[in-house]
């Protein structure tokens, strides 16, 4: 019986690190369709399988869970995302959703104190130009965060803004097309960038 156990942790563990992206930590992994699902299933310990699609966050109510806060801007609201560990968000199918929302004045994704956080294979960003503060990402007081092929799009002001941060990795992806800047980078350390396209 106990060999059973054991044969079965490690045929979990192996498929896990096979088709999650090597993320062992996941408990639970759920696939999305709608803008509704995605924003539903926000939460520590996730793997979120998001199919190909547009994904246009600002059209949906704006409920306050244990994770996600809207938070108001001069334009409209936020997504901010606090308090949460071991988030995995990636796209799946042969093109990447495209995650949009409509404040210029405010990031598609803001993370607070979050910590190891995944996104991959997403197209991100917002639906009219930004002039001030909306960029596409912005992570506060986290670490251990991973970004890959990846695709940050203005009209937002910039791709990433990072506070306190420490150890992102920026690989196979791309920010372009942003009002003014690629990012901003203050207080963090261990940011590495690879294989930019």
């Amino acid at each position: 019986m106990n060999n059973l156990k054991i044969t079965l942790s490690i045929s979990l563990l192996i498929f896990n690190l096979l088709f999650i992206n090597q993320i062992p930590w996941s408990s639970q992994t759920t696939i999305v369709s709608t803008a509704t699902e995605l924003i539903n299933a926000i939460g520590s310990n996730k793997t979120i399988l998001i199919k190909p699609g547009t994904y246009h966050l600002s059209s949906l109510p704006k409920k306050n869970t244990n994770y996600i806060k809207w938070e108001k801007v001069f334009d409209g609201y936020q997504i901010k995302i606090k308090n949460i560990n071991n988030l995995n968000l990636k796209g799946i199918g042969s093109k990447r959703p495209k995650i949009l929302v409509d404040p210029k004045y405010g990031y598609v994704f803001q993370f607070i104190n979050a910590i190891n956080i995944n996104i991959q294979y997403l197209n991100m960003g917002h639906t009219e130009s930004g002039f001030c503060t909306g960029g596409v990402l912005r992570f506060e007081n986290s670490r251990s965060i991973d970004i890959e092929d990846s695709i940050l799009f203005g009209s937002g002001t910039e791709g990433i803004t990072l506070n306190n941060v420490q150890q992102l990795n920026f690989r196979y992806s791309v920010i372009k097309e942003c009002s003014y800047y690629i990012m901003t980078i203050q207080n963090s350390k261990d940011i590495t960038f690879q294989r930019i396209g």
